[in-house]
Parts: structure tokens; sequence; C-alpha cells
């Protein structure tokens, strides 16, 4: 009988060294998975700082793709690309008439009419 109960005692002591162990090791990745997370944190908020100035020369690499495309429609730059029913709308009227469009070029100044109207005419 004493040698069931020491066995039985050797057993849960064994079990509890080991439940120990799990809770120190756990506490141990908690603490590690804190440190990458406020280590990634860190990192993002520093590349959000430093993407920060980087990003204007991108937008300014971009728009002059979208202002070839916004140039075909009417002759003045615009970012969006036009349908063929609103690519007169930015003049002000409605109506699709060439007639109407070629008037309201004329109030463009003469420096981009004379630059982007030989590419609109290719």
């Amino acid at each position: 009988m004493i040698s069931a109960l020491s066995m039985h005692y050797r057993k849960e002591e064994e079990l509890r060294k080991r439940r120990i162990a799990l809770e120190r090791w756990q506490q141990e990745q908690l603490a590690r998975n804190k440190e990458i997370m406020a280590a990634k944190q860190k990192a993002i908020s520093n590349t959000h700082l430093t993407a920060s100035p980087v990003r204007p020369p991108q937008q300014s690499i971009s728009e002059p793709a979208l202002h070839k495309v916004g140039t075909n429609g009417g002759g003045h730059q615009e970012t969006r690309q036009p349908s063929p029913s609103s690519a007169h709308s930015h003049h002000g009227r409605k109506s699709p008439n060439p007639l109407t469009c070629s008037s309201a070029q004329s109030k463009t100044p003469k420096i981009k009419r004379s630059s982007k109207l030989p590419k609109a005419k290719k």
C-alpha cells in the first residue's frame, strides 16, 4: 500500500513539474510574441513615416499616363478615364457635340492646346 501511494505521489509530482515547465514556456512564448508584435508595429510606423515623402514622386510618375488618357477626350488634363458620353461633361455641357466642344476648347490656354492637339489628332 505504501509503495502504491508513493508511486501515485511521484507521478503527481512529475505532472506538476511538467505543468509548471509548460506554463513557464507559454509565458516565454507570450513575451516573445509581444516583443515581435511591438517590433512589427514599430517597423510599420517607421515605414509609414518614411513612405510619406516617397509617395508624391510615385503619384507624379503615374499622373502623366493618366493625363494622356484624359486629353484624348477634350483637351483638358483630367485624371479619370472619360467614357464617350462623359468625355465632354467637364466643359459644362452635356451634349457630346464636337462643334460645342471645339468652341469650349478655344477657352483653354494656347500653350496646352498647341502641345496637346497634335497628340490628339494621331
